[in-house]
């Protein structure tokens, strides 16, 4: 059973006594009248209907964060394939819908042939997919077929395959390469990587 010191006791009798009965009391919240109270109330509650999804929005975002690039060997009967993949995460608050991947040059003024375009998700050939919440994808970003020959930029099937050199193959002499996410609404992210030709890998700048 609860203890209740004088203290404690005197408390409750103050309460025991307060004029609950009293319309003045009832009617109004420190100072601020009941019907004052359900107009404010009334205008919340509009707000939120109209401009919710949009307050929901900033609050609670997506985000795509790179987690680490690998190298992956594929062979069939005539050809091996290796593949540059990244693999990304959403660590954001809510699923990220239709996210695409943009590629380019770090440095711009040395691209001036070249514009941003969407890569592959790997196995989907697609340039959109959604991602939800801690979801670990792959990108892949370069493939190649020789060993010893030049990686190619991976376009998804969807767009097809341009004809121009600058937008085929992957030259190291321009710089590091820039990813930036986007889902349906807003951008997501941005990952800088960096190719080292000595142990013929990317890396997260």
């Amino acid at each position: 059973m609860l203890k209740c010191n004088k203290s404690c006791y005197n408390i409750f009798m103050s309460f025991n006594h307060f004029p609950f009965h009293d319309p003045k009391i009832v009617d109004s919240i420190f100072g601020i009248s009941a019907s004052l109270l359900g107009v404010i109330g009334t205008l919340i509650l509009g707000i939120l209907a109209i401009f919710g999804d949009q307050i929901r929005k900033i609050i609670l975002k997506p985000k795509i964060k790179g987690v680490e690039p690998i190298r992956t060997f594929q062979e069939n009967e005539t050809q091996i394939h290796i593949y540059q993949r990244l693999i990304v995460k959403n660590i954001g608050s809510v699923s990220a819908k239709e996210v695409r991947v943009l590629l380019t040059y770090l440095d711009g003024s040395k691209t001036e042939n070249f514009i941003p375009f969407p890569l592959n998700w790997t196995h989907w050939n697609k340039t959109t997919r959604d991602i939800s919440r801690n979801e670990p994808v792959y990108i892949d970003v370069l493939s190649k077929t020789d060993i010893g020959g030049p990686y190619k930029f991976c376009y998804s099937q969807e767009v097809g395959i341009p004809w121009e050199p600058d937008l085929i193959n992957f030259d190291t002499a321009k710089g590091n390469l820039r990813l930036e996410f986007y889902e349906r609404d807003n951008k997501v992210g941005s990952i800088i990587l960096n190719y080292s030709k000595k142990e013929d890998k990317l890396f997260i700048v």
